[in-house]
């Protein structure tokens, strides 16, 4: 079962109620920074790497920074893009078995399966965060910033993800109960 509707690009629609329409508005604003952080993670981590390989093979000489501040921006443009793979509806996604189900088992098999992603996406920013906090103490090498900023791209990810998950849930909710109603 698909929570989109035409012309969204994958996105959810946000129905009639209110309270989903802001978490939709607010999502809309998350996702639209996502695209700029990942589309500029992506032009500065291509001028990293530029950076390396000339200085490495023009040069005879690599800055130490360049190589550190690509496996970052790899990490935080994984991560952020993933959350932005969520919201677009373009993760990975088994359909095999809800195509074959009815209507309303398919609703009840879309909630079950936020639920879960939800979950670990819960587990996802508690570890992140934890992990950031040991950290903070460490500095970088090459950078000479602390380690956790790399760490911090995990929960950032995972609460946009829940963001994300907590919208398309509202709406499988809402659609359940219209369903339930008929």
């Amino acid at each position: 079962m698909e929570l989109t509707g035409e012309g969204t690009g994958g996105q959810a629609t946000a129905p009639a109620g209110p309270r989903i329409f802001v978490l939709s508005r607010i999502a809309d604003v998350v996702q639209e920074i996502l695209s700029v952080l990942v589309g500029v993670g992506m032009l500065v981590l291509f001028g990293s790497v530029i950076v390396q390989v000339g200085g490495r093979y023009l040069f005879q000489y690599a800055p130490v920074w360049s190589e550190v501040l690509a496996g970052y921006l790899v990490v935080w443009v994984s991560f952020l893009g993933t959350a932005w793979l969520t919201r677009a509806g373009l993760h990975l996604t088994v359909s095999l078995v809800p195509d074959a189900l009815g209507r309303r088992m398919q609703m009840v098999v879309e909630l079950v399966g936020l639920g879960t992603f939800g979950a670990f996406a819960g587990a996802m920013l508690v570890a992140g965060m934890e992990q950031y906090e040991l950290t903070i103490p460490m500095m970088s090498f090459g950078l000479d910033i602390s380690a956790s900023w790399l760490y911090l791209s995990v929960p950032v990810s995972a609460a946009c993800i829940l963001l994300f998950l907590l919208e398309r849930l509202a709406i499988a909710a809402m659609h359940l109960a219209q369903e339930v109603r008929r």
